[in-house]
């Protein structure tokens, strides 16, 4: 029961149901109602249905192809795909949106990658992982500085990958290569898996001008 509670999958779904039972006998039986019913469902609808097409056969093999060019031109192995999937895979977003290059790279990499079973240090540097929080945060704060700003959306970016529920994409790639991962993804792994690519993109922050 404490490993479904504790899986990604089941967060937003099963620990709403104790938010509305509390929301229930602290402000009366009709305020789960009112709750639900002023909130808006057009981004997570939206996100949903892009994630749904970007999986289907057609997107994926157009994509699969594209990638596979950039694999062919460092041999065609296993870290080419790794490597082709994880550097140009994620830059889809810029014409598919986040969440369709996050599915498309997790079912590639599924696919090209982890089906012939890595070992787990090149596995757990596959990790979609996002730290948007962070900039939301920051521009609640009222009368922050503009060199406070650029450190805000530097550590955001830097930081990204060792954070896993953050938005949409992110919950969803990791369901999909959960199967490859046996007793679950591992938090350490991740951390320890983006740790390296987390103090690159920091030392570019803090030494290039």
């Amino acid at each position: 029961m404490l490993h479904f509670l504790g899986e990604v999958e089941a967060v937003f779904g099963v620990w709403v149901l104790p938010l509305l039972a509390v929301l229930a006998a602290t402000r009366g039986p009709r305020a789960p109602e009112r709750f639900l019913g002023g909130l808006s469902f057009t981004e997570p609808l939206f996100v949903f249905a892009v994630m749904a097409i970007a999986s289907t056969r057609p997107v994926l093999r157009f994509t699969e192809r594209a990638l596979g060019l950039g694999a062919g031109l460092l041999g065609g192995t296993p870290f080419a795909w790794w490597l082709v999937t994880l550097t140009i895979g994620p830059l889809l977003g810029s014409l598919v949106t986040e969440p369709a290059a996050m599915v498309i790279c997790a079912l590639l990499l599924s696919r090209r990658v982890l089906a012939l079973g890595p070992s787990p240090r090149l596995a757990y540097a596959t990790a979609f992982n996002d730290n948007a929080a962070i900039t939301y945060l920051a521009s609640l704060v009222p009368d922050l500085s503009a060199e406070a700003r650029v450190a805000v959306v530097a550590g955001a970016v830097a930081g990204g990958g060792l954070t896993v529920i953050a938005n949409a994409p992110n919950p969803a790639g990791q369901a999909l290569l959960a199967r490859h991962f046996p007793g679950g993804v591992s938090p350490g792994g991740l951390f320890l898996g983006a740790l390296l690519p987390t103090a690159v993109a920091a030392a570019a922050y803090l030494i290039l001008p």
